[in-house]
């Protein structure tokens, strides 16, 4: 009886033990992983799978082709995407920043030397004795003054015509371009700002941009200053202003992609803002020669600092105090700024080994110059 009684419990559990799933024969062993069946993972790189959707390839807008490098255009273009609105992580309210100090290579010729070509000209200085006092008297002085005085007084019709008023000329162009030729474009540009004494800053904005204005349109040629008929050694001039296509079509890929574009440039700051006009550049965003004031006028005191060779950095962290991402320069003047800080740099070359050699060495983009090389003898650094 007792025999069946555990018969009959047995085959009751039966089911019960049936339904039990068998022990994992690697339960309690130390997992082990393949490398093989790892997933992939690379420094900066994200990670993909199989089953994990594509990320979709980022928008690249393109310059025109231009005279740009191939190779230099595609960097360019693919590097502003990355960085520019459309990229993951852009920060409307801190954009990517983009500085360019591009005095010899945004226009053909020079604005600052086209405004000054016109003060000389018409004679429209602030000509009292603090003035002449800001003309270096090795450079000619009082030759000028003395010129000056013959022929300021007559009908400017006829001063073309008047021994006094080609000597004026021509002395300004010429101790222009010897302070240049001898002390460097730091000083001879602070020299030419500090030729604006006496004028109002707004008296100063108008010109400048009236000057500029009537510069670009003027056919690009070059003109001989003589002292007289048979002067044979003439200054030669370059007239007429245009802005450089590619570097028109750079600022405005820049600013369509959303960065906050600055230009450095070692003007007086209304000649800078008359000369960044054709690249569509915020005003405040152009960076210039500063001049202090007496009694709300230009005095001859240039402030600190000058956007040339270290003055640029100073100005970027000042101004922007931000790393820009990007920066073009076209000089040895840029050195400075093109090492500043991290991002992509473009150098546009005129042929300078060391340059060259050195834009090389720091991974730098190299992009032949497009503005055309000055003539002999040209006017100005």
């Amino acid at each position: 009886m007792v025999f069946l009684s555990m018969l009959l419990c047995f085959a009751l559990a039966a089911p019960v033990f049936a339904r039990r799933k068998p022990r994992n024969p690697n339960f309690g062993k130390k997992r082990r992983y393949s490398a093989a069946a790892a997933p992939a993972v690379s420094s900066g790189t994200a990670v993909s799978s199989s089953t994990a959707p594509a990320a979709p390839a980022l928008p690249i807008e393109r310059m025109p082709a231009g005279r740009w490098d191939p190779a230099v255009k595609a960097a360019l273009e693919e590097f502003i995407a990355s960085k520019g609105k459309a990229a993951a992580g852009y920060d409307a309210l801190q954009p990517s920043v983009a500085v360019l100090g591009l005095d010899d290579e945004a226009l053909q010729n020079d604005a600052g030397v086209a405004v000054f070509q016109k003060l000389v000209e018409k004679a429209d200085f602030k000509f009292d004795d603090a003035f002449w006092r800001v003309f270096p008297l090795e450079y000619g002085r009082q030759r000028i003054r003395v010129a000056y005085e013959q022929f300021s007084e007559t009908p400017v019709a006829t001063w073309e015509s008047q021994p006094g008023y080609l000597r004026y000329r021509k002395g300004f162009f010429v101790a222009y371009r010897d302070m240049c030729a001898k002390l460097g474009r730091v000083e001879c540009r602070s020299w030419l700002a500090r030729l604006w004494r006496g004028f109002t800053p707004e008296d100063g904005a108008a010109y400048a941009a009236a000057a500029v204005a009537e510069e670009l349109k003027r056919p690009l040629g070059v003109q001989l200053f003589r002292e007289s008929a048979d002067d044979a050694e003439p200054v030669r001039i370059r007239r007429g202003l245009a802005p450089i296509p590619e570097i028109v079509g750079l600022c405005a890929l820049l600013l369509r992609s959303g960065f906050d574009v600055w230009i450095l440039a070692a003007d007086l700051q209304a000649v800078a803002e008359a000369g960044a006009k054709p690249f569509g550049v915020d005003p405040t965003r152009v960076a210039g020669l500063h001049l202090s004031l007496a009694k709300e006028r230009f005095s001859d005191v240039v402030v600190s600092p000058v956007a040339v060779r270290g003055g640029k950095v100073e100005l970027t962290a000042s101004l922007i105090g931000r790393n820009p991402v990007f920066a073009a320069g076209s000089s040895r003047e840029d050195i400075e700024l093109l090492s500043y800080g991290t991002g992509l740099r473009l150098l546009f070359h005129r042929g300078d080994p060391d340059l060259d050699r050195l834009a090389v060495d720091r991974g730098w983009l190299r992009q032949s110059a497009f503005a055309k090389p000055a003539p002999e003898g040209k006017l100005g650094p």
